[in-house]
């Protein structure tokens, strides 16, 4: 964030990133992922900065946790964390109370947007296919192997 209060910036994946982020969230197909954020400087004195934004993406071809194909489409998806200097991060346990317990950190002055996209690109749809099936587990009738050490 520059010496503006707030910065806009649009994130859009090319093909190469979208086929990156396929295998690595374990999906059939994604055909685009995007994002308009804003960034803004919300305690200077911290070096706080607040990333708010929506994501689209489009054509996402995943298998439900029953193996069945989805293409899902999610447009003008709000999503939002904040990041503050390494050093600023508080060490030991998190106060769930305390906002401030979950900033990011800003990695050697900066903020990779195309990794915050991501992580809540892939967070929306983990919660999104749970709501699909309607549980937060395997189905009924699910058989589920289990080894004791």
């Amino acid at each position: 964030v520059g010496q503006q209060k707030h910065d806009k910036v649009q994130v859009t994946a090319t093909a190469q990133e979208c086929e990156g982020l396929v295998e690595r969230f374990d999906l059939e197909s994604l055909g685009g992922l995007s994002a308009n954020l804003t960034l803004s400087l919300v305690d200077r004195s911290a070096g706080r900065v607040r990333a708010r934004g929506k994501f689209c993406a489009s054509d996402v071809r995943c298998r439900d946790i029953c193996g069945d194909l989805h293409t899902l489409q999610f447009d003008a998806v709000e999503f939002e964390t904040c990041f503050v200097p390494e050093e600023r991060l508080s060490e030991g346990p998190i106060d769930i109370n305390d906002p401030n317990s979950f900033d990011e950190p800003i990695e050697n002055g900066q903020i990779d947007l195309g990794e915050l996209v991501s992580q809540h690109f892939y967070l929306h749809l983990d919660e999104f296919m749970m709501d699909m099936t309607g549980e937060q587990g395997p189905p009924e009738g699910t058989l589920v192997y289990s080894w004791d050490e």
